[in-house]
């Protein structure tokens, strides 16, 4: 009721600031190396603004929380929360990369699942996956900051370098602009694993905080054991909108599953309450049916530890200081290299104009890549064309799957080899939903 109050007295209206015209396409947030063909990488800009112990609180300057009242000017209340897709965005909210790099987070510590196959027991390799599950999730930009919307059709590819122990692949596309979906696959042939999954972000106003609920699976599959595990998501809250000091919080419950196995997890991201508890913290099961196997408690951006359910004593499950857990970062091909449909190809002016301070510039290059995939729609809606994405294949319960993956454990470095080059191959093809397949 108060922050309706107040955000309806507001009289000074926004539309003509340039700085404020970005807008929620899917989300409010969201949150290399490599063998054979590409030849030279570099992390490209806006890597340094992303630190792993990044604090997630923001103090806004007089300037910029006028501008957020006047995007809350916009919104209408909702017992169930206010869809964000059609509000303008200020520009100072936003991250210089994509979505689809975004989710190259989760393997900054990929050292920690590279050995999962090899634990000697089902509930050994349950907890490297909670441990590799957990660690994604203090790798953060600095501040409060959300990435680009994926143009539908944009592609990302990069890849991790182990050593002997393999190279570790990614690729993601836009598969759907309404709803926005994004699809991803990652796989390391050597060590023996995929997964692939999709995320839908789904954006609602709460009033004082606004939230990116993330809907959407990832299946992890351990091709030498057969082990399929299911993992969910929590969900991304953004608070002290109106009131207090602009925070990014990660809560909710999230799973990982096995039905092979029989094993669950099940987990809880919290934060501090009006009288007890912590933020970033988390807290959890491994169960086996009705049987409670360990128990997890911690804070997911400093150390978690798991106890058995009998005799209560504590390990460290998880330790993100640098020293103990380090970060390994992707690499990508140049991006004079990369075709139009690719990410860091397709944003380079955005991303130009944003690092180097130009907002007007950057809010240009941004309208005209959006007024193109809108272009591209009404065309194929008078053509009566369906869009077909590049890479994946859509299923009949919402879900993704990619269409050249690898099948069966792996054997030898030579069928590994071979894997790899066409997988290069294969992902570089691509296709913007734009009326001709190019950025403008």
């Amino acid at each position: 009721g108060k922050y309706w109050s107040l955000a309806a007295r507001l009289k000074s209206g926004i539309a003509s600031n340039p700085a404020f015209q970005f807008s929620f396409d899917s989300s409010f947030f969201s949150a290399c190396t490599c063998l054979q063909e590409p030849a030279h990488h570099t992390m490209g800009k806006g890597d340094e603004d992303i630190d792993p112990n990044a604090y997630d609180a923001e103090a806004l300057s007089s300037e910029n929380k006028s501008i957020v009242m006047g995007m809350i000017k916009q919104l209408k209340p909702s017992a169930s929360g206010m869809d964000l897709s059609r509000v303008t965005l200020p520009t100072f909210i936003l991250e210089p990369r994509s979505f689809l790099e975004r989710l190259t987070d989760f393997m900054m510590h990929s050292h920690l699942i590279l050995d999962v196959c090899d634990a000697p027991s089902d509930v050994e390799r349950m907890l490297s996956i909670i441990r590799w599950f957990l660690s994604g999730w203090h790798i953060r930009p600095k501040g409060v900051k959300k990435p680009y919307n994926p143009i539908m059709g944009e592609t990302c590819r990069s890849s991790w370098d182990h050593g002997d122990k393999g190279n570790t692949l990614y690729v993601g596309e836009q598969v759907s602009h309404h709803p926005p979906v994004s699809a991803f696959y990652f796989v390391n042939r050597k060590r023996n694993y995929v997964m692939e999954g999709h995320i839908h972000p789904k954006s609602r106003f709460y009033g004082n905080s606004a939230a990116s609920l993330m809907d959407g699976k990832c299946m992890l599959r351990l091709l030498n054991s057969g082990e399929d595990y299911v993992l969910s998501y929590p969900s991304y809250y953004v608070r002290g909108i109106l009131i207090g000091t602009l925070k990014m919080e990660i809560a909710g419950k999230a799973e990982v599953r096995c039905d092979k196995t029989g094993l669950v997890c099940e987990l809880e991201f919290k934060n501090k309450g009006m009288f007890r508890g912590e933020n970033n913290s988390v807290s959890g099961k491994i169960k086996r049916g009705k049987d409670t196997l360990y128990y997890i408690e911690g804070k997911w951006d400093s150390r978690v530890l798991y106890s058995e359910g009998k005799s209560g004593e504590k390990s460290v499950l998880l330790d993100v200081d640098p020293a103990a857990c380090p970060v390994t970062r992707a690499g990508f091909e140049d991006t004079s290299a990369m075709g139009i449909h690719e990410s860091r190809s397709l944003w380079s002016k955005v991303t130009e104009k944003l690092t180097s301070g130009n907002v007007d510039a950057a809010t240009e290059h941004k309208f005209a890549l959006e007024d193109a995939q809108r272009d591209g729609a009404k065309a194929r809606k008078a053509a009566d064309e369906e869009w077909t994405s590049s890479l994946f294949v859509p299923h009949a319960d919402g879900t993704y799957s990619f269409k050249h993956p690898a099948s069966g454990a792996y054997t030898t470095e030579e069928e590994r080899a071979e894997y790899e080059k066409q997988w290069w191959a294969l992902t570089k093809q691509g296709k913007l939903s734009t009326p001709d397949g190019t950025a403008p």
